[in-house]
């Protein structure tokens, strides 16, 4: 395990490492002592769910990995707790429908990707 530590000694990062190659969850937290982030890796990739944290504790952002590209519903929140956008991954790049949101929860647009172009705005509001 290798850790990192802040210059008030406070730890700042913490990851295991296995021939080189980072795996298990890596944590770094904020200087106050608050987890910020967490990171699977399996073999020096990322593989699973990335979860990054708001220095109050609260969810910021979820990232799905496999095999170091992202997939799947990448979610990112306000710090009230509202989601804040979703947007769907299929090995590194845009594929489907983005749904970003207002911090009261109602949609803003959405957005197709196809192989991560735009391909036409469904819907866009102003507050």
């Amino acid at each position: 395990t290798q850790e990192v530590y802040y210059e008030n000694g406070s730890l700042s990062t913490e990851a295991t490492f296995i021939d080189n190659l980072e795996n298990g969850t890596e944590k770094s937290y904020y200087e106050n002592g608050q987890l910020e982030d967490e990171i699977p890796y399996s073999d020096g990739k990322k593989n699973g769910v990335e979860n990054d944290y708001y220095e109050n504790g609260k969810l910021q952002s979820q990232y799905n990995y496999t095999n170091g590209n992202r997939n799947g519903i990448e979610k990112e929140y306000y710090e009230n707790g509202q989601l804040k956008d979703e947007i769907p991954f299929t090995n590194d790049t845009k594929n489907g429908i983005q749904r970003d949101y207002f911090e009261n929860g109602k949609l803003k647009d959405a957005i197709p990707y196809n192989d991560g172009i735009e391909t036409s705005l469904i819907l866009k509001r102003i507050k």
